[in-house]
């Protein structure tokens, strides 16, 4: 039983799985100078209450998800293909010399994604490789029912995600003329791209507010009853409203800029 954790200030990711089918809730990232939250060799566990703070004192390449199947982008089995719903991804809130993005979605990952919050990054999402791409099309790799708001960058498009037309990163072509946008604004995916969450208080390093002010059930789903997900955080995001303190509460988490 795996929950309640955090880790700040970390030189690389806050939180990896290598493989397996670990189950965790109730997940904390603050400052990390990498990834917040990163999956590859086949990781296929279930993840809910996820939270990310980014510090802009860190210029690197620091998404809040990363995904692979492996480092070499195969095929090899089991693939990578976890469930993740009520996660907040809040970024750097500044356009910093290097890209961040809420998710980098590549090497021929799947996932289950829905209730996700993104803020903050320089783009919300890039699907990286053909392969994963073709995940997206054979519906093993879904992105439903979240917000994306406050891109920082101003070459993105709509909350979302780099037109890839140039030569050159982060306009290049590198998923088979994917189109990241496009899937986003599906109407059947359910999701927002328009609509400000009121999570200002978010990047507030010493004294967070994560939740919105206003729970963010527009277009939300309803997680499954499997026995982990808990199936009353039927709402956009890892926290109900601004009242929803479970990052804060208490004497298990440290919020500093230190």
């Amino acid at each position: 039983k795996v929950d309640h954790i955090q880790v700040r200030q970390a030189l690389d990711d806050c939180f990896e799985f290598f493989g397996g089918t670990v189950d965790a809730k109730y997940l904390a990232c603050q400052g990390n100078e990498d990834d917040g939250f990163d999956w590859d060799n086949g990781y296929s566990g279930r993840l809910q209450f996820l939270v990310l703070q980014q510090s802009p004192q860190h210029v690197g390449e620091d998404n809040g998800f990363e995904a692979d199947n492996d480092a070499q982008g195969s095929a090899n089995t089991p693939l990578s293909n976890p469930t993740i719903m009520n996660a907040s991804l809040f970024g750097k809130n500044a356009d910093v010399d290097n890209i961040q993005y809420g998710m980098l979605l590549r090497r021929n990952t799947r996932v289950t994604l829905k209730n996700i919050l993104v803020s903050g990054f320089e783009a919300a999402i890039d699907i990286r490789d053909p392969s994963t791409a073709q995940a997206v099309g054979q519906n093993t790799l879904t992105l439903t029912n979240s917000l994306f708001w406050n891109s920082k960058n101003a070459g993105v498009l709509e909350n979302l995600a780099y037109p890839e037309t140039g030569t050159a990163a982060p306009n290049k072509d590198n998923d088979g003329a994917f189109n990241e946008i496009d899937w986003i604004k599906t109407p059947a995916n359910k999701n927002l791209w328009n609509v400000d969450p009121e999570t200002n208080g978010a990047f507030d390093t010493e004294k967070p507010v994560f939740g919105p002010k206003k729970t963010l059930v527009e277009n939300a789903a309803t997680p499954p009853n499997d026995g982990f997900f808990d199936t009353t955080a039927a709402y956009v995001g890892a926290f109900k409203d601004a009242n929803d303190n479970w990052a804060t509460r208490g004497a298990w988490a440290v919020w500093s800029a230190k």
